[in-house]
């Protein structure tokens, strides 16, 4: 949650600094329409979070089913963020909604990908950090194929206007 709403306008741009110096920057003003939708889908996050912790105390629900539970609360979450943020941040980070939507229902078809005993926390955290890391990875690879083409075009564009006025 921390990360999400503070840590990320903190922690991100740093990185981005880092991993595109010498690059240039371009960057937009906030986006404020969006912040109360923010907001709300954090409170529901929060609400969803202590009641799915309160139901796991209780033993009300099986471990096995936590990550597919917390997808009625992180999923749209997920989908709110990024969808409120996809301007100033890529458009692939949706795939992170998608994909904690797939795995919960891997999980809930009974595919064997969760952690085993003593390993539970696991069965939240890879999900949770890993389809994030994975979403904001493709973006990241994409932006570099973009960034190419876009050089590319430009390189060409500037070598066809410094022909001389009848050259192809």
């Amino acid at each position: 949650m921390w990360f999400s709403l503070v840590g990320a306008n903190r922690l991100l741009p740093a990185i981005a600094a880092w991993l595109y110096r010498g690059e240039g920057s371009a960057s937009l003003g906030p986006d404020t329409c969006h912040a109360p939708a923010l907001k709300w889908a954090a409170a529901f996050l929060m609400a969803g979070v202590t009641i799915h912790v309160a139901l796991g105390f209780l033993g009300l629900l099986p471990l096995r089913l936590m990550q597919p539970v917390s997808l009625l609360y992180v999923g749209p979450f997920l989908l709110i963020a990024g969808l409120t943020q996809r301007v100033e941040g890529s458009p692939f980070m949706l795939l992170w909604p998608v994909l904690y939507t797939i795995h919960a229902g891997l999980v809930l078809g009974g595919a064997p990908i969760q952690f085993g005993k003593g390993y539970e926390a696991l069965n939240m955290l890879v999900p949770v950090v890993g389809y994030g890391l994975l979403a904001a990875l493709a973006g990241h690879v994409y932006s570099r194929f973009a960034l190419r083409r876009l050089r590319a075009l430009a390189a060409r564009a500037a070598h066809t206007s410094r022909r001389p006025a009848g050259e192809g």
